[in-house]
């Protein structure tokens, strides 16, 4: 059999669901034969991949490295949290993390310890049985006079930066202590921006409408447009972090509580597992 080419491992890809190099070593065990080597694969368990594929991955964990003024956030989706808390998942995570700190785009197509990240995931899939996906992954990088801290909940596995939600927060001046109290209040609290002026319209109309549902129609319109306005100004301000109660201490907004400390909250990243 001569050497073994693109069409046939895309053939072969496209009717099993396994990876290139899993399909090229198939197809050269097989003198090139694609129903043996279909068989050949479903027999070291790699063709049910494709099965596995269409389930849900709806579990998962998020891991986090910090490196000097940098952070990344990797998340990794499974079917049940039984696997989420195998180290032969969430070390993935834990190592993809390596990665994505240097480049985080195109994560599937870089490497990892010799092995294309999204054939070890395929690989990793058939080892495990459940459908493994690589799910959002979120970076800050180093940036001048700028620090970055973060923070991890929901251990489930024994490791403080491996759980189910992930926040890293970039802020002005060198304070650990400052920085993981805003990335846990950020993880308790859920905003969605750093400050009104990154509220979308689309988000602004959706409250709009969620308000004016809820406010009776019989009241003159003055009082309608009075009741419009708190409802949707107390709606967007949850979604603010500025804006929001600090969650250590009820009586101070963040943004209080930050001009407290001198330090101004550049930006933040969150990742969610089940909101992704």
């Amino acid at each position: 059999m001569g050497k073994i080419t693109a069409v046939q491992v895309k053939s072969l890809r496209e009717r099993t669901g396994a990876g290139i190099k899993a399909c090229n070593e198939a197809l050269k065990e097989t003198n090139g034969n694609e129903e043996q080597a279909i068989d050949w694969l479903r027999q070291k368990g790699i063709a049910s991949q494709s099965k596995r594929s269409s389930r849900d991955a709806s579990e998962g964990i998020v891991a986090m490295h910090l490196d000097g003024n940098a952070g990344t956030l990797v998340s990794l989706k499974c079917e049940t949290d039984f696997v989420a808390k195998n180290e032969d998942f969430w070390g993935i995570a834990r190592d993809l993390c390596t990665l994505s700190i240097v480049n985080p785009k195109d994560l599937e197509n870089q490497a990892l310890n010799g092995t294309k990240v999204s054939e070890l995931l395929i690989e990793s899939s058939s080892v495990i049985k459940e459908n493994i996906q690589l799910g959002e992954i979120t970076t800050l990088k180093s940036e001048q006079n700028t620090y970055v801290y973060g923070y991890v909940h929901g251990n489930i596995v024994p490791l403080p930066t491996v759980g189910t939600i992930g926040v890293l927060v970039r802020i002005s001046s060198p304070d650990p202590e400052f920085g993981k109290k805003i990335a846990m209040h950020i993880a308790a609290m859920n905003p969605d921006v750093l400050n009104s002026s990154e509220i979308s319209e689309e988000i602004m109309n959706r409250e709009k409408d969620i308000a004016l549902a809820q406010i009776d129609q019989n009241k003159p319109q003055e009082v309608q447009d009075k009741m419009l306005e708190g409802k949707v100004q107390k709606a967007l301000k949850d979604r603010v972090l500025l804006s929001q109660p600090y969650a250590f201490d009820g009586k101070i907004t963040i943004e209080q509580y930050a001009k407290e400390a001198g330090i101004t909250i550049i930006e933040f990243k969150k990742i969610i597992i089940g909101k992704q």
